[in-house]
């Protein structure tokens, strides 16, 4: 059965601004500045998150860029619309498990699946509802979870969904991991022994190569809690 993904572009765009709307309604004064939408490698989840700047200011400050990007570290993980984003899972599931998808249908329906993540936040960033909703400037990030991307194709999709200030911090703090990633694989080469690695960035959809099945079984279950 053909997943029908401009119905779940509809619902996700609706689930998005709800989410937001439903946190800065509870928790405005805390001051919005980031919001995401992330999935799993099994395509079976979208759940949404964001951070304020009050949650920003209690972070160490070795850790404040990597706590400010990565949508695992934001105070309002899994958090707004949990019953639009619960059923949004639902029909994600029943369509990878009961469809018994082939690799190459999957990788298909993933990589669709990622595409209309980024486009629906795409197309909300160019209404500026999350900049007008919040009163300020929102870094907007897509994210897959426990991925790992080139940090090229990270930086692609800060461009485009970033249009702020943010944009070019961002791009600051993944020119200065790589570097620093870099660094840390010379010194394990020269001393023979694995290097402690700066903390990595999140990642996004572009180019993820197929894994095996198994990664559908690691299902999160979404919560408003």
């Amino acid at each position: 059965m053909t997943f029908d993904f401009q119905h779940l572009k509809q619902q996700l765009a609706q689930a998005t601004q709800d989410a937001f709307l439903e946190l800065l309604a509870a928790h405005r004064a805390e001051e919005f500045y980031s919001f995401a939408l992330y999935s799993d490698e099994g395509a079976m989840t979208v759940c949404p998150a964001a951070n304020t700047l009050a949650h920003l200011a209690t972070q160490p400050p070795e850790d404040q860029q990597y706590a400010k990007f990565e949508p695992a570290e934001w105070a309002y993980e899994m958090r707004g619309a949990a019953a639009q984003f619960d059923e949004l899972s639902r029909q994600l599931r029943t369509h990878v498990l009961d469809e018994a998808l082939e690799e190459e249908e999957f990788e298909q329906f993933r990589r669709q699946l990622y595409a209309t993540c980024v486009a629906v936040l795409d197309e909300l960033r160019q209404q500026r509802f999350f900049d007008q909703a919040a009163g300020r400037e929102v870094f907007l990030l897509f994210s897959v979870s426990d991925s790992d991307t080139p940090v090229a194709e990270l930086a692609q999709l800060a461009k485009q969904l970033n249009h702020n200030t943010y944009r070019d911090e961002y791009l600051a703090w993944l020119a200065s991991w790589e570097a620093n990633h870099r660094k840390s694989q010379v010194a394990s080469w020269v001393s023979g022994f694995p290097a402690a690695l700066p903390a990595a960035p999140p990642a996004p959809y572009f180019g993820r190569p197929t894994q095996t099945r198994q990664a559908l079984l690691r299902v999160p279950h979404y919560s408003a809690d």
